[in-house]
């Protein structure tokens, strides 16, 4: 259904690192994309956008 859809978007929308080993992996990620340091950079769309220019 549409709601389903639209739960299952905003899920992976606001998807983020949620253990230790997953937070270091994306940190990881950010500072190769040239991110290190940014506290705005929290879900792995952001990290994405960033990664391909879209997120300044």
């Amino acid at each position: 259904s549409n709601e389903e859809i639209e739960h299952w978007n905003q899920a992976m929308i606001s998807r983020h690192p949620d253990t230790a080993a997953k937070k270091a992996r994306f940190s990881h990620f950010l500072k190769q994309s040239g991110g290190a340091g940014r506290k705005d950079i929290r879900t792995y769309f952001d990290l994405i956008e960033f990664d391909e220019g879209r997120l300044k």
